[in-house]
């Protein structure tokens, strides 16, 4: 199955995508959190599915640090 990462940054108006070598949801959710901490200014990543979005990882606002990410809303999924 092959799962699809669009990362929103702070300094570009055009997504960064990569594709995913992943088997499952929680495996590409994990390289789409990897993604993140290697891209400068990111904001959400988007993990796609063929056309479907399945889930989206959000930076959250906290004190100087580490960024710590949460999941954004749950979305439906395909059958």
């Amino acid at each position: 199955m092959t799962y699809i990462c669009l990362i929103e940054t702070r300094t570009s108006d055009v997504p960064y995508m990569e594709i995913l070598a992943a088997a499952t949801l929680d495996a590409a959710r994990e390289q789409a959190r990897r993604l993140m901490r290697e891209h400068g200014s990111p904001v959400a990543a988007h993990i796609f599915r063929n056309d479907v979005r399945l889930d989206t990882l959000l930076i959250e606002d906290g004190p100087p640090g580490p960024r710590r990410l949460r999941h954004g809303p749950p979305r439906s999924r395909p059958d």
